[in-house]
C-alpha cells in the first residue's frame, strides 16, 4: 500500500485517518463500526472463549475421604 492510498473501513467504506480498529475477523474498521455487533462479525467469540477457559482451568482429581 502506498503512502497516498488510504485505508478504508470494511463495513461502511469510510476513510480511516489515524486510528483503525483491527477485529479478530481479520478486517479493519472505523470507530463507528469497530464493535462486533455493528459490523456483523463472522468470528465465533463464544467457542474461542470456551477454548481459552478450558486451557486455563486446572483439573483436580481427588479420592473421597471416609470418616473413621
Amino acid at each position: 500500500m502506498s503512502s497516498k492510498e488510504k485505508k478504508r473501513c470494511f463495513h461502511c467504506n469510510k476513510k480511516i485517518k489515524v486510528i483503525g480498529y483491527d477485529c479478530k475477523c481479520g478486517n479493519i474498521f472505523c470507530a463507528k463500526c469497530r464493535l462486533p455487533e455493528d459490523h456483523s462479525c463472522s468470528f465465533d467469540f463464544k467457542s474461542e472463549g470456551k477454548k481459552r477457559l478450558g486451557d486455563s482451568l486446572v483439573k483436580v482429581s481427588a479420592e473421597k475421604i471416609t470418616k473413621i
